[in-house]
């Protein structure tokens, strides 16, 4: 049996996290239940990640999903997979995925690239949730235009 996963709303976690992000220096805004960030990164970055943070509920255990959608243009499931492959095994925190973006089976190139991670809710500090964000975000934003090159020359 796999772990149920459903998403959750939990006001006073989303708050905390929305007061951390803001005190850390971005500008959050919130999409429905999701904690939105566009176009950040670090210091030497180009600031192309857009991040979505989401709560879940992972049998029974609260946890932080940030995911990124990358900044890539829809190639074949192929290429996408031979990115997240690149990005896989020169990042630690995030985990790449090729996701499908348009269900059509006639377009051949409708493949994205997704980074995910995940992060232990239920005790969750303000410096812990700011440290795993910026590691991630440092991580995603010094790999994301090799894997946007990747997909361009294939």
């Amino acid at each position: 049996m796999g772990v149920e996963i459903r998403n959750i709303t939990d006001p006073a976690v989303e708050a905390e996290i929305f007061d951390t992000l803001t005190e850390a220096g971005f500008d959050p805004s919130v999409r429905g239940d999701v904690i939105v960030l566009s176009g950040v990164g670090h210091q030497g970055g180009d600031r192309s990640v857009d991040l979505e943070i989401d709560l879940l509920e992972m049998d029974s255990l609260r946890v932080l999903q940030f995911r990124s959608l990358l900044r890539t243009e829809p190639s074949d499931f192929d290429t996408a997979s031979l990115a997240c492959t690149r990005g896989n095994s020169a990042s630690t925190i995030p985990k790449f995925d090729a996701i499908e973006l348009f269900p059509d089976a006639t377009n051949p190139h409708r493949f994205g690239i997704q980074a995910s991670f995940h992060l232990f809710a239920d005790s969750l500090s303000r410096e812990e949730l700011r440290v795993m964000l910026m590691l991630y975000l440092k991580e995603l934003d010094d790999i994301d235009n090799e894997l946007a090159e990747i997909v361009l020359l294939h």
